[in-house]
């Protein structure tokens, strides 16, 4: 594995950092789809608050959520979730959350690939460990997520473009 990595889309170089830095902080949607697996949620940048960005959420409300320098308040914008970042709850505990149904679960040993489907935001994915309880098939599920892990890239970058 190498120490710097280049993401690189139709001929034009969109990012360049250590593999973690480019994962965890993608500049755009297209490198956030490019090196992982990413739930992403049209936003819409409100303002700042403090180091992070006050964005709301089609459909969800209000979030806080870290991203690149110099958004500006009315930048349209795609919140994006790492699939490990996200914490599965009875439908129940987590009101005002968002609701999704188990469409399919992966058992990978030391963890679970759960495949969802909600009404407000479409296809989702979540990762849990290979302990924890499973799902059933059609299950109604809350998720939830840290704010700590969300970040936020300008919408309408590079999104329909196809990988170089």
């Amino acid at each position: 594995m190498s120490d710097r990595v280049g993401v690189m889309n139709r001929g034009v170089l969109e990012q360049v950092g250590a593999p973690e830095e480019v994962y965890r902080h993608p500049r755009t949607s297209f490198v956030a789809d490019f090196v992982g697996a990413a739930n992403r949620f049209p936003a819409g940048v409100v303002g700042v608050a403090g180091d992070r960005y006050r964005i709301a959420v089609d459909g969800l409300g209000e979030r806080l959520a870290a991203g690149p320098d110099g958004l500006a308040a009315g930048t349209r914008a795609m919140l994006v979730i790492r699939p490990e970042d996200v914490h599965l709850r009875p439908a129940g505990a987590a009101p005002g959350g968002l609701r999704a149904t188990v469409a399919d679960v992966a058992f990978l040993g030391s963890q679970r690939l759960v495949r969802l489907e909600s009404r407000a935001a479409g296809p989702l994915a979540a990762v849990g460990s290979g302990h924890d309880s499973p799902l059933e098939l059609g299950a109604e599920v809350g998720l939830e997520w840290d704010d700590a892990a969300a970040w936020v890239v300008p919408a309408g970058d590079s999104e329909s473009s196809e990988e170089a």
